[in-house]
């Protein structure tokens, strides 16, 4: 996977967690040449390691965060959080208070929102919406115009359609469409789950989830990244996994 970051000369990298598995040493030695394009969520395996090592590594100064690079704000949460530390109190806030300070900013044209436990998908190894972050967050995504959800945790790929909240049923979000090339200004996100960073080789990934009317896509015989690429002066963007052959799945475009 290394290889192939550095093949696709990324502009900018995003992690959801899990970046170690107890060497934290040896990871950072290895991931030291993306350190000036590289931004990341924080999970349970950071918190194993030790997660100050990962947060000096970053140089933050918490494990929750907001960025921008070129048109896109990037908001990470902490997702291992309970109601105690650094608790979804002061996340939700934090959320709020950063997509509120963009909302109306025109030089911010997609938003994305990242951490490390699924909110979909019964049957994968990793229950989803362990926190009840979807109860917590998928409606304020959507109210603040949040395009991708992006999360780890699961070691396959995963994609769903479109999505909005579904209050009756959170962990069973309503359809908003299903079709590329998507409306970037319809109600509703996508989630991803990219946990194919290379802990497990494609013969032991984990279970899929369930096959449900909202996923787009879902594969566990790949390592790799997902992608999104920008075109239309960053008005358009493709998304799709890749994987360390560069061979290219679930390719999609939302504008």
């Amino acid at each position: 996977v290394i290889d192939l970051m550095i093949d696709e000369d990324y502009d900018f990298i995003l992690g959801c967690g899990d970046n170690g598995y107890s060497d934290d040493d040896e990871w950072i030695d290895m991931f030291e040449r993306f350190k000036s394009k590289f931004e990341s969520a924080f999970g349970n395996h950071e918190y194993d390691d030790g997660v100050s090592n990962y947060r000096n590594f970053f140089g933050y100064s918490r494990t929750y965060n907001s960025f921008r690079f070129q048109n896109v704000l990037i908001i990470t949460i902490d997702s291992n959080a309970d109601e105690n530390f650094p608790g979804w109190t002061t996340q939700i806030n934090f959320l709020k208070s950063e997509l509120e300070k963009y909302k109306d900013d025109t030089k911010v044209y997609w938003r994305i929102v990242a951490m490390h436990h699924a909110w979909f998908g019964n049957g994968g190894d990793h229950s989803p919406n362990e926190f009840d972050q979807v109860q917590k967050l998928h409606k304020i995504c959507t109210d603040y115009d949040v395009n991708f959800v992006m999360t780890g945790h699961n070691h396959h790929w995963v994609r769903t359609h479109q999505v909005s909240y579904n209050s009756s049923k959170p962990e069973e979000p309503h359809v908003v469409d299903s079709s590329s090339p998507y409306n970037k200004d319809n109600n509703g996100l996508i989630a991803i789950v990219s946990g194919t960073g290379g802990h497990d080789d494609p013969g032991d990934l984990y279970d899929l989830p369930d096959d449900d009317d909202f996923f787009a896509y879902r594969n566990n015989n790949h390592n790799g990244v997902f992608e999104l690429v920008a075109s239309n002066n960053g008005k358009t963007l493709t998304g799709r996994f890749r994987d360390t052959n560069g061979d290219t799945h679930s390719s999609f475009t939302i504008e």
